[in-house]
């Protein structure tokens, strides 16, 4: 999207609304040129949006950019009713299904992998240190507004975000938040069963590899293939979820996407009263029984359950047996050498 005159008389038009209003959302933020791209989101927008990336924005969507030296001025001004709530996630975990059903609660605004924080964690890993305090609290505090006082916001970011997952939780002492995983060797399972998952890790490797390293101290072991990788992957993201569980023991959650499949009424009963909005057991049923568990929640036109799911799974355990138990192999190997690995060891395959 690209300044016009149109997109700029609408910006100065709704700008004073900007300190308490979500419907004015920081889609994009451009460090090069330190602009933001501002645009127009309805309370149905976030509801519908499965990606807060450049797939929200249509022909259709009013937006401007700003220059960003004027947000950061504005920071001090910018009100929400509640602190968040977040949902970090290690990747292809059903986080997707959590954060609608959740988002189904009237006093949640759930918000879907918001591009601005992908691009922070972009930043931070480039500059090998952290992205200026005054940004992270910009887009922390942009990203917390809600549409009614009793509203909190519901914040999924990417699983390429788990090197923000302190600093965001240290920059607000009252967010909760819910650490939804899956085990080792079910993530191994999901995400060696297909051509397209295998090049999403071997892409994101690099990254996950240096965030490892970085929490363990030193280089762990280089990968020679997809079992290892993934091993990197999980670990990466997991270590993350350990060090910010230490750090803020009382205010996150663990949640085994395979245990909500088992009894997913009470997960998700307990996720939501976690998160400050309690959810009424007839309630929570119906929205366990309902058109969101039938659905691919990142495309609902698409028919997707969990029995789809678990055949995918044993497919895959079929096929790709020796590759997962390489992977829990490798995991293990580290955790001989690691601390940090080795108190993730309960955590490498389910015990039912």
């Amino acid at each position: 999207m690209h300044p016009d005159s149109e997109g700029r008389r609408w910006l100065k038009q709704v700008l004073p609304t900007l300190p308490v209003d979500p419907s004015l959302y920081p889609q994009q933020i451009d460090l090069e040129q330190n602009l933001a791209l501002m645009i127009q989101m309805a309370e149905e927008d976030y509801e519908r949006a499965a990606f807060l990336d450049e797939r929200v924005i249509s022909p259709s969507t009013r937006g401007s950019w700003l220059p960003l030296r004027g947000l950061l001025e504005m920071r001090g001004r910018i009100r929400r009713h509640l602190p968040p709530a977040w949902l970090f996630h290690i990747g292809h975990c059903g986080s997707t299904l959590i954060s609608r059903l959740l988002g189904a609660h009237p006093h949640l605004l759930a918000l879907r992998e918001p591009a601005t924080l992908q691009m922070l964690a972009y930043a931070r890993r480039a500059a090998d240190q952290e992205t200026g305090p005054e940004l992270l609290e910009l887009c922390l505090a942009l990203l917390s507004r809600s549409f009614r006082k009793t509203q909190r916001a519901f914040i999924k970011p990417t699983s390429d975000c788990s090197n923000l997952i302190e600093p965001l939780l240290g920059t607000d002492r009252e967010a909760p938040a819910i650490l939804l995983y899956v085990s080792l060797e079910t993530y191994a399972a999901t995400m060696l069963r297909a051509a397209a998952l295998r090049a999403d890790i071997e892409n994101r490797h690099p990254a996950r590899s240096r965030d490892l390293e970085s929490r363990l101290g030193k280089p762990a072991q280089a990968c020679t293939d997809d079992a290892q990788r993934v091993a990197v992957s999980w670990l990466s993201s997991m270590s993350a979820f350990a060090q910010a569980a230490n750090a803020c023991a009382n205010r996150v959650m663990w949640l085994d996407f395979d245990d909500f499949l088992v009894s997913p009424q009470q997960y998700l009963g307990e996720a939501a009263a976690f998160l400050g909005a309690p959810l009424a057991a007839d309630d929570a049923a119906t929205l366990v029984t309902g058109p969101l568990m039938q659905r691919y929640s990142k495309n609902p036109a698409k028919g997707y359950t969990a029995a789809i799911r678990q055949e995918q799974l044993r497919d895959s355990r079929d096929r790709c047996g020796d590759e997962i138990a390489a992977a829990i192999d490798f995991a293990e190997n580290l955790g001989k050498r690691f601390a940090a690995i080795a108190m993730l060891h309960e955590h490498f395959r389910r015990t039912d």
